[in-house]
């Protein structure tokens, strides 16, 4: 819960009520408006009047948000150190049924071609030419914006993947077009925390589920799935895939486990943040080594 005070009859003017646990010490307030932020990556903004959230930022902060007193302007402090402003002018919902639209990139992957890159923000996969800056296609979101979707794209190879519920949805960029559905054997719904990964060739496709506890990884050409494995997945687990496609990594509870395809011979490799400190939010092939990035920014090679 949180409470809005008068400093001059202290009385209490407003109490509001979060189903998302709110992360105490990211609070900001002027004449009009509230800004939270909440423990899933979105912070809210919120009229006073109404007590309706207007606008949704997506980004996690290390300081701040603070808001400007016209409430055209948000700022924050990225986990990544860089100070990012968001115009919240564009972004004004029409009426209180519809659906916030939430503002920040979630994913950025340049392609091979070096003038093309992919962008991803709740569910709204964009191409852009990066000399002209101009966004060349435009995928708008299928499914509703409280359901989370996840993007992965391949930097070798013009195709990224979508994955919804029960389906990997396979996309060729050049030009825009849907190729190919992979209907999975089991839905997302009800498991913790999942995530998708797809090889820099764009050959091959992993789905990893901490909640049975699996690694999906399918042949993206013949959409054929090629092994499951039953590994015991962290929470909001990574995958990753060298630029060949022949191993592939994965983060388990307190460590990162690397396997060869096809025949997934076995290596481990310890992690020295443990459970309860930190996650990793990225992994990264990089030559012969594995780079991840863990959430409080240690980043482990």
């Amino acid at each position: 819960m949180v409470k809005v005070w008068s400093t001059e009859s202290y009385e209490c003017l407003h109490m509001l009520n979060f189903e998302t646990p709110i992360v105490h010490d990211q609070l900001a307030l002027n004449q009009d408006w509230l800004v939270i932020s909440l423990d899933n990556y979105r912070t809210l903004v919120l009229d006073m009047k109404t007590e309706a959230v207007s606008k949704t930022v997506c980004s996690y902060f290390k300081a701040g948000p603070v808001i400007s007193d016209d409430g055209t302007l948000l700022a924050g402090q990225s986990l990544e150190g860089a100070v990012r402003v968001w115009d919240l002018t564009s972004r004004t919902l029409t009426d209180s049924t519809a659906t916030e639209q939430a503002m920040g990139i979630e994913l950025v992957t340049p392609f091979k071609d070096d003038n093309t890159i992919l962008s991803h923000s709740w569910g709204k996969v964009k191409i852009w030419d990066m000399e002209s800056a101009i966004c060349k296609e435009e995928l708008e979101p299928e499914v509703p914006l409280e359901t989370q979707t996840f993007i992965a794209a391949a930097s070798g190879a013009p195709v990224f993947a979508i994955l919804k519920d029960t389906a990997v949805e396979i996309w060729d960029t050049n030009p825009l077009r849907h190729v190919n559905t992979f209907e999975r054997t089991f839905s997302c719904l009800g498991e913790r925390y999942y995530c998708l990964a797809i090889s820099a060739n764009g050959e091959r496709l992993a789905v990893g589920s901490s909640e049975p506890g699996t690694v999906e990884i399918w042949d993206v050409k013949n959409a054929f799935l090629q092994q499951t494995l039953e590994v015991p997945l962290a929470n909001f687990p990574c995958i990753a895939f060298s630029p060949d496609a022949a191993k592939i990594a994965y983060t388990l509870w307190e460590t990162i486990e690397v396997r060869c395809l096809p025949g997934l011979e076995t290596l481990t490799v310890e992690s020295e943040i443990y459970r309860g400190v930190s996650f990793l939010r990225t992994l990264t092939f990089r030559g012969g080594r594995l780079i991840g990035v863990h959430m409080n920014t240690h980043v482990q090679v």
